[in-house]
């Protein structure tokens, strides 16, 4: 059901030990024994042969590391069964019914407590998850306890329960495969090959090239030599507020991780790379789906590529799953166009009816709850409001506080005349009457930030929230009511840069636009990780001197990420950098009007150096110094170009072809900046770049190497790599040289 860190606390709270896995399951125990402490679903019991089990009754499944715990569905307290503890050391077997996706059975051992029942029945959405933690921690448990090896029996046979669902059949010449959780379906002549550990649910199928010449959905080839191949790759699933970290906030970024060990030599071309819109929904999957699709090509094979992502996967809609679907043919098979059209056609259906089986339902009281307390992110409150027309309220109603502030900055912004719709100031003046009283819709945004949305009045009864809880609370109220206020509410016709001119506008008082700023430096909430460190109102630049990112220092030949000591809103800190604030606002006077700071210089490097910086940051970055035409010759561009080595070395392609287009920009109009690339070596940088013959980041590490050997004296420093870098350029040309 879910990895979030959140509820994961929640419940362990309630346990009193670590969970690391929690779902929302159904339970039947044998009829003999009866469980007063159990929640009634409201279902019949089951009719069937054999042992019979009771009325279904909704509880709290938590996997820890020694035993399972059983919590009420209220999550109160434990149940009265097995105390409310489960050990593995109790489990004699694991019985998936064959009838059905989603319930399983777990028969107990003597070791049980006397009077326990000696199995019951659990009918989980998350049936393959919860099973392959359970199978885990039970193999844990067992080496920890008793110094062996062992592992759950689990077999499958009828429980007798109901069939299962009837779904959508394969079209005719395929046939339904279901491998991990997952159905799709595929060429009835494909057949899965065994590998060195498994000889079933391997995600690997082949099938000769002839075979998909008959019938009636020919591939029309002409070539019959050889196979073709479908890998199906399954990621676990992560949080959502794992994607930053990782740099995968976008499904075209893990594409990109795909297409690079296929690019092999300058044989190799990109045929395809762009977005594909999955077409059909085969389960009724609650989930928000986005693809990619790749077509590469070199003398040996070429690939047709699907790359899916499943956002937001009920029940908590806090993860996010990735797939990779891979379709290989030697390149004498087909033609170029053949692999645009016919293979990248064929992944297509297995991508189209790519379905979960079963698909899990919506829990809504764990979303709404989730919601109350902003552990989303803005992409996510704005599905699940488009989607499910959920929204945050909670004990301290911050919709309703939401509102109000965003009504309090339009009202300023109108009559200060930076707005002139009077329409949209009617309009939320309309939504927030419908919210709040009379004395309510006149109160100053910085009111609502600060004083009525400082406590999160949440947590468990009679729990104190700590300094750090409150704190953490401040942060995320800053992040979701910047997302109310950049278009969430009244569109594009109010964002956060109508903000940003309201603080710069001539005609705005002094008074006002200092108010302005001030909401602008709480929407960012540049704050210290440590969140035991309370958050203060002060300027934006006096928050950034403090947290080190005006100082060249930090980025000066460094070789690795800086350490998160830091973190702020995204999104209004790439708004402060797009409108030109944060350049103005750090302008130094002595080196003339228009021309870049050194501070701002250091703040850019210090960005695309800063581990909480999203990928769509570091690239807003990269274009700033791309288009900068007065970037200062008092050291500006050293700075710029530690910061662009720094991601040329760690970042992933993306941001290094980003990174490279930068510096080519850089070296062109400083020449220090060139012998500063020489001095901290750029030229095996531009060399690794080039192997991976990625044609835009090959392009760029080129224009960068000209530039680099523009002058004599930066000629008579590359030659130190001789040969290597004659190789670098033209590989085909020599044997290999190391």
């Amino acid at each position: 059901m879910s990895l979030d860190a959140h509820l994961l606390q929640a419940c362990a709270r309630r346990c009193g030990a670590k969970i690391v896995y929690v779902d929302l399951v159904s339970l039947q125990f044998q009829e003999e024994v009866e469980d007063d402490a159990l929640e009634d679903a409201g279902a019949s019991p089951v009719s069937a042969a054999g042992p019979k089990f009771g009325i279904p009754k909704k509880a709290y499944f938590c996997v820890g590391q020694s035993c399972v715990y059983l919590l009420r569905s209220s999550m109160s307290h434990r149940l009265k069964a097995f105390n409310g503890q489960l050990d593995y050391v109790w489990m004699e077997k694991i019985v998936q019914d064959t009838s059905s996706r989603s319930r399983f059975l777990i028969a107990l051992n003597e070791k049980r407590p006397k009077g326990a029942p000696s199995q019951f029945i659990l009918d989980t959405d998350n049936r393959d998850a919860l099973l392959s933690q359970i199978f885990t921690n039970y193999v844990s448990d067992c080496l920890q306890e008793l110094g062996t090896l062992e592992s759950l029996p689990c077999f499958q046979h009828s429980l007798a329960t109901s069939p299962a669902p009837s779904r959508v059949g394969p079209p005719k010449g395929f046939k339904s495969v279901e491998f991990c959780g997952y159905t799709f379906f595929i060429r009835q002549s494909f057949k899965e090959v065994p590998s060195a550990i498994s000889k079933v649910s391997t995600g690997h199928f082949s099938t000769p090239v002839g075979d998909l010449n008959l019938g009636e959905r020919s591939w029309g080839w002409t070539w019959q030599q050889g196979n073709v191949e479908l890998y199906v790759n399954v990621v676990d699933p992560i949080p959502l507020s794992e994607l930053t970290h990782l740099g995968r906030e976008h499904v075209r970024w893990v594409a990109m991780e795909c297409k690079a060990p296929l690019l092999k030599s300058w044989d190799s071309l990109v045929l395809q790379n762009c977005p594909y819109t999955k077409k059909m929904n085969l389960a009724n999957d609650l989930a928000a789906w986005s693809c990619w699709q790749l077509a590469v090509r070199d003398k040996e094979d070429s690939w047709a590529i699907i790359v899916l992502r499943r956002q937001y996967v009920a029940p908590m809609m806090d993860t996010v799953q990735d797939f990779v679907l891979a379709l290989k043919c030697p390149s004498k098979s087909v033609t170029a166009e053949a692999l645009q059209g016919r293979l990248l056609d064929e992944v297509a259906i297995i991508a189209d009816s790519f379905s979960p089986s079963p698909h899990p339902n919506l829990n809504a009281d764990i979303v709404q709850a989730k919601l109350d307390a902003l552990l989303y992110d803005s992409e996510a409150y704005t599905w699940l409001h488009d989607r499910f027309k959920l929204q945050p309220h909670g004990p301290v109603d911050v919709e309703k506080h939401a509102t109000i502030f965003v009504k309090g900055v339009v009202k300023s912004l109108y009559n200060e005349h930076i707005l002139s719709s009077l329409d949209d100031l009617e309009e939320i003046e309309k939504r927030t009457s419908e919210l709040c009283t009379l004395a309510e819709t006149d109160l100053e945004p910085l009111t609502v930030a600060l004083k009525l949305l400082s406590h999160p009045g949440q947590g468990l009864p009679r729990t104190a929230a700590s300094s750090a809880s409150i704190h953490a609370w401040q942060a995320r109220v800053a992040h979701y009511l910047a997302h109310r206020l950049d278009g969430s509410i009244l569109g594009s016709r109010v964002t956060l840069a109508d903000l940003v001119q309201g603080v710069h506008d001539g005609g705005v008082s002094k008074e006002t636009s200092a108010v302005f700023e001030d909401v602008l430096a709480f929407l960012l909430h540049l704050r210290p990780t440590n969140l035991h460190v309370p958050w203060e109102l002060k300027g934006i630049r006096s928050q950034l001197t403090a947290m080190g990112l005006l100082s060249p220092k930090r980025v000066s030949e460094g070789k690795e990420a800086l350490k998160a000591n830091c973190t702020f809103n995204d999104k209004v800190m790439q708004a402060l950098l797009e409108t030109g604030h944060l350049r103005a606002d750090l302008e130094d006077e002595d080196l003339g009007k228009g021309c870049m700071s050194m501070e701002y210089a250091a703040l850019l490097a210090n960005l695309l150096c800063c581990e909480t910086a999203s990928t769509n940051l570091k690239a807003c970055v990269c274009r700033l110094i791309i288009s900068d035409e007065a970037i200062g010759e008092n050291g500006q561009s050293t700075v710029l170009a530690n910061g662009l080595m720094l991601l040329v070395r760690t970042g992933a392609s993306f941001l290094v072809t980003y990174a490279c287009a930068a510096l080519v920009n850089l070296c062109q109009s400083h020449e220090v900046v060139r012998s500063h690339l020489i001095h901290q070596d750029m030229v095996p940088l531009c060399k690794r770049n080039v192997r991976t013959y990625d044609d835009d980041l090959v392009l760029y590490s080129l224009m960068v190497l000209v530039q680099l050997t523009k002058r004599s004296n930066h000629r008579a420093s590359v030659e130190k790599y001789g040969a290597a870098l004659i190789f670098c350029l033209f590989p085909d040309s020599f044997g290999y040289i190391e």
